[in-house]
């Protein structure tokens, strides 16, 4: 900081979804993995640095800053209640009768929280913002750190652009029009970032096919079992025994075989020769093999197409021509044209520990490029994974009017 910095690191902030996407594009950044970022956090704690993650539920970035070179950590130090200033769901308690006296904690406050009297530590709860930074060196235990009661705990929103608007609004700065031009805007924005920085992605794609190449039975043991009922059983109503159905993606055949069973006249699609075999063998119909996005899928004419998850793993700026592409398998003189849609919420893209990459999706901006593409929504629904892994999944009932 003009010369008179600390020794601290420098490359700690990390940026998710489209603010990573940005930073790659743009050469102010670098990929790196889940193993990485959890080194990095922490480092950081060892480092005594703040972990000041963006004021949204899908967080954009995590700031990872000390109180003498980072602007807002400086700035809260100089008011007399910091605590006040924050959105923090937790808070530090001290037990002065368990403290050892031993310091490390004042060294490591960047909010001057802590005082020592007696050699025992004392708390300011005015001033602590609730790091934790106290708690994770405390040798003896005597500093917890402990939630907010509900009554106090903040109101975070869903993301940047809804806590950006929320702002604007209390301010009296943005009306109705204002509000919905800025959203096509910010949709808009995100896919141009998500195309730019698609190079920087791309590459992992071969990764993901590879598992499912190589690890198909796995893949089919894990899901082969999960009900569809819950989330297809909207899509069933609107079919009616005889109809043709294409299962996109078909994996272990569990949907087809549950269609199948209703009276439908189903075809599965699949890129994995394994999980196609064990697809045909479990469902006991026709599976094509194939990749969905060079296919020729227009001699088909099927009445309803079922992509549950199927598209999880094409990047955000393929999806509409890869869309565009599997819906040419419909009967555009069939009265159904019902097509289901899955694809998981949230920012940007991500790596699990297998190596596949997901692209995630907000609500509002998967919509809009729905009905781009000739879709209307019948039914929409967010729901847990069924894999208890709290990931959201966006599940959304089509009618497809044709080509726009």
């Amino acid at each position: 900081m003009a010369g008179q910095g600390c020794d601290r690191p420098e490359e700690t902030c990390l940026s998710f979804g489209t603010a990573a996407e940005y930073m790659v594009a743009n050469h102010i950044g670098r990929l790196i993995d889940a193993s990485d970022a959890l080194a990095i956090l922490q480092m950081a704690d060892k480092k005594s640095l703040v972990v000041q993650p963006g004021h949204a539920r899908a967080a954009n970035y995590i700031c990872l800053c000390c109180g003498c070179c980072c602007g807002v950590l400086r700035t809260l130090r100089t008011y007399p209640r910091p605590a006040d200033m924050v959105a923090s769901a937790f808070s530090a308690h001290a037990d002065p009768s368990a403290c050892s006296g031993c310091g490390v904690c004042l060294k490591r406050c960047q909010m001057a929280a802590l005082s020592m009297t007696d050699d025992r530590v004392v708390l300011d709860a005015g001033r602590c913002i609730g790091c934790g930074l106290c708690v994770t060196t405390c040798p003896t235990g005597a500093l917890t750190l402990k939630r907010k009661p509900a009554d106090r705990q903040p109101r975070i929103p869903h993301n940047a652009v809804t806590a950006a608007l929320a702002h604007g609004r209390a301010r009296g700065k943005l009306g109705v029009g204002q509000l919905i031009h800025l959203q096509m805007d910010s949709t808009l924005d995100r896919l141009r970032t998500r195309k730019k920085a698609g190079s920087e992605m791309t590459p992992n794609v071969v990764t993901v096919n590879d598992y499912y190449r190589d690890h198909y039975q796995s893949y089919h043991d894990e899901t082969v079992a999960i009900d569809p009922e819950p989330f297809l059983g909207a899509f069933a109503r609107r079919l009616s025994p005889g109809d043709r159905v294409l299962d996109v993606g078909c994996g272990s055949g569990r949907d087809l075989r549950w269609l199948r069973h209703k009276g439908m006249a189903v075809t599965g699609f699949e890129r994995s020769p394994g999980l196609a075999k064990l697809a045909a063998g479990h469902a006991g119909c026709d599976i094509i093999e194939g990749d969905f996005t060079t296919h020729d899928f227009t001699p088909l004419a099927m009445d309803a197409i079922l992509m549950a998850g199927a598209l999880v793993h094409v990047p955000h700026d393929r999806l509409p021509g890869t869309l565009a592409n599997i819906l040419g398998a419909l009967n555009l003189a069939s009265c159904r044209r019902v097509v289901y849609l899955s694809l998981k919420e949230g920012e940007g893209a991500a790596t699990d520990n297998r190596g596949r990459v997901f692209y995630f999706w907000q609500q509002s901006e998967l919509a809009c490029l729905l009905s781009k593409s000739g879709l209307r929504v019948l039914e929409s629904k967010r729901s847990a994974s069924a894999d208890g892994s709290g990931q959201i999944w966006l599940g959304f009932l089509l009618h497809y009017c044709g080509a726009p």
